[in-house]
């Protein structure tokens, strides 16, 4: 084939000086040219934007964004359709200044790790490579910025400079910080050099009310009168030896307002059908409106309600429910505050007597907490059906507790009731006597407090025992349960289950069901009566049957014997007192025979 004459050469292009918003280039002609067709766009964008035809070199490319990456090019005009190939160079502006407000960053359009900060931010630290983003504890997903510093270091993120004609002392910074633990705080400053840490100059101190909760925090640099132009947020615990774990995330620079909005809300004396929002005051405050709701509520289009003080009592509520709440200030002129960030609250859990829990699945019952103790079933103690409340306590746990959902209101004949066994961890053997006591405490206040009412120590017997408690006492009242085990000596299990408010039970269930001999059509068994009866109902049937669809048996003996089973099969039982006509108590734990 023959060679393709070129009649008009691409232009070379040298990049001569970068700024925030410039980019300055010398175009050498291919040849004797002396104009260019031009085009430019972020490499991000997809179209080009033209620049028409550039006859001067060199050319400056104005009024582009800062910290941003380009792409420019350019082609040689020989003749009115004679025109080389397109001759391109890229380049990334300076970070420039924060000159446009407000000026975000909720650290999303990052990776997360250890050497991910975002761009044209300066990080220092003596504590290693922090802060950096992390995927972990975000407000808004997926990332946030994580701090870190130990009983002897510090670290550091400073932000880009304020650009000089934003006055320092007109900005407020605002951002949603969670440490993990209490008393851990983040320090916010200004710093006139961005790399050496003696000149940052405390502004304030973010120490969140409640640890592990992102809370808002904002800090106005009104007071400030010096001439730094770097705003900073430092971790440092080291006055008072100790380290230091913060998470931070939608942070936002923004002029101070005329009327600034409520901060701090808390939420306090939440009952089942009331709690009250309280709030740090506005300086330019007049009084407050509130709206509150069920999940979706609308500041925009709800009626709010007019607050005189830092505080509103909302009733009357749901129990066990979750409720929206809004605040924001009322200033002078009839000019409002921006409405604060969404804010959440749930009310009591209530169960209404009476009462009954059962453990049936492996999840945690609505309102209940539990410190070491887990829903489950052992081999060694399973739950008497299915699951129950248990704990391994040994030397290195030696304490456990759980607290259950509040209860009520309760009546004058009413009785707690439950039932309990001490199972060795090793084995499932007998747990000797004395090696441990669970102690019962009620509180009428919600949780807030508890009074021990009673200490049962172990006694030395196998299986499940029932426990009952008089509640007389608590007529009227909504009561809250909290179980507390305690380890003496020995490894073993302590296992809760079935438990119970209501009219005392004038039908208890017999405990300790006991396997004694057995032949190749026949079982024995046993048990203890826990009241007067003298007629019991047995249910049984092959291993893991489903009770309710077994065989019955009624017998007027204990210990008795049935009879007529297959030879070489397992068979579980039950047992329950029979106390009137229609009337009979709760079944028995189970105890399983092979003949």
């Amino acid at each position: 084939l023959p060679c393709e004459t070129v009649t008009c050469y691409a232009p070379n292009v040298i990049l001569t000086d970068i700024t925030s918003s410039s980019a300055t280039m010398l175009i050498v002609p291919g040849a004797t040219e002396t104009s260019w067709e031009g085009e430019y766009k972020a490499a991000s964008d997809t179209a080009w934007t033209s620049l028409g035809t550039v006859t001067s070199s060199p050319f400056t490319l104005p009024a582009l964004l800062s910290n941003t990456y380009y792409q420019v090019r350019f082609r040689s005009v020989c003749g009115a359709t004679d025109m080389s190939t397109w001759k391109m160079v890229s380049f990334t502006t300076d970070c420039g200044t924060i000159i446009t407000l407000p000026f975000t960053e909720n650290f999303d359009s990052y990776a997360s790790g250890s050497s991910s900060y975002p761009t044209c931010w300066n990080r220092i630290s003596t504590a290693g490579s922090y802060p950096y983003v992390n995927s972990n504890n975000a407000l808004s997903a997926p990332n946030s910025l994580y701090f870190y510093s130990g009983t002897t270091s510090y670290s550091m993120i400073v932000l880009p400079p304020v650009d000089l004609t934003i006055p320092l002392n007109t900005l407020q910074l605002t951002f949603w910080g969670r440490n993990n633990s209490a008393g851990q705080n983040l320090k916010i400053g200004v710093m006139t050099d961005p790399y050496d840490a003696s000149t940052f100059s405390l502004i304030g101190t973010f120490t969140p009310v409640n640890a592990s909760t992102f809370e808002e925090y904002v800090v106005s640099f009104a007071n400030y009168t010096d001439t730094g132009a770097y705003i900073a947020i430092k971790s440092d615990n080291m006055a008072q030896s100790l380290s230091n774990e913060f998470y931070i995330d939608n942070l936002s620079l923004d002029l101070i307002p005329s009327c600034s909005k409520p901060l701090d809300i808390v939420f306090s004396a939440i009952t089942t059908t009331s709690a009250t929002a309280s709030w740090d005051a506005s300086p330019t405050a007049l009084s407050y409106e509130v709206v509150y709701g069920l999940p979706g509520v609308d500041p925009a289009t709800a009626t709010p309600i007019s607050v005189s003080d830092t505080f509103y009592v909302m009733t009357p509520l749901t129990a066990t429910t979750l409720y929206h709440l809004y605040v924001r200030s009322v200033c002078a002129g009839g000019e409002y505050s921006e409405w604060t960030s969404l804010r959440t609250f749930s009310t009591v859990a209530l169960a209404p007597v009476p009462y009954t829990e059962g453990f049936t699945s492996s999840s945690v019952p609505v309102g209940y907490n539990l410190t070491s103790f887990d829903v489950g079933s052992d081999t060694y103690v399973p739950g008497n059906p299915p699951n129950n409340l248990m704990v391994n306590l040994y030397s290195s746990n030696p304490t456990a507790n759980f607290k259950t959902i509040n209860i009520g209101p309760l009546q004058s004949n009413y009785e707690l009731a439950f039932e309990y066994a001490y199972v060795l961890w090793s084995g499932g053997g007998l747990v000797p006597a004395g090696s441990g006591n669970f102690i019962v405490a009620i509180s009428t206040n919600w949780g807030d407090t508890y009074t021990n009412v009673d200490t049962v120590i172990n006694n030395g017997l196998a299986g499940y025992q029932s426990y009952s408690l008089d509640l007389s006492a608590y007529d009227t009242q909504i009561i809250k349960i909290k179980i507390t085990g305690n380890w003496n000596s020995s490894d073993y299990y302590l296992a809760i289950d079935n438990i119970y408010v209501g009219p005392i039970i004038t039908c208890p269930f017999p405990t300790l069901l006991t396997a004694g001999a057995s032949t190749q059509t026949s079982a024995e068994l046993s048990w203890t009566e826990n009241g007067t009866v003298t007629e019991w109902q047995i249910e049984y049937g092959p291993t893991g049957f489903i009770q309710g669809t077994g065989v019955y048996d009624t017998t007027n003996s204990n210990p008795c014997t049935i009879s007529s089973l297959n030879s070489g099969t397992s068979y579980d039982f039950y047992v329950r007192s029979v106390c009137g006509i229609g009337v009979s108590s709760a079944w028995s734990e189970k105890v399983t025979v092979t003949t």
